[in-house]
């Protein structure tokens, strides 16, 4: 959910994470706009996604376009989206 791009700026404590596991195309979006559609169906009541910093609001367009009826973003405690819930 990285955009590869913000790589240098990483946390040192990432510097042990596969790749794979932190970083996806499409500006970091890819992957998680291909779980909200996925989820949405296979006729999930919800779904909740983790989030990079700056990403909640077009995940949240991309959850409302994939037919979900609500998608809110949380923050965490400095104030950056961190969790995107969609629901039915």
């Amino acid at each position: 959910y990285v955009d590869p791009a913000d790589a240098p700026g990483l946390q040192r404590e990432l510097a042990f994470e596969p790749a794979t596991a932190l970083f996806a195309p499409g500006r970091g979006l890819a992957l998680s706009a291909e779980i909200l559609r996925e989820a949405r169906r296979r006729a999930a009541p919800g779904c909740v996604l983790e989030i990079g910093a700056g990403q909640g609001e077009e995940l949240k367009a991309r959850a409302l376009a994939s037919g979900w009826k609500r998608a809110v973003v949380h923050q965490d405690l400095a104030g950056h989206d961190r969790c995107l819930m969609a629901l039915l």
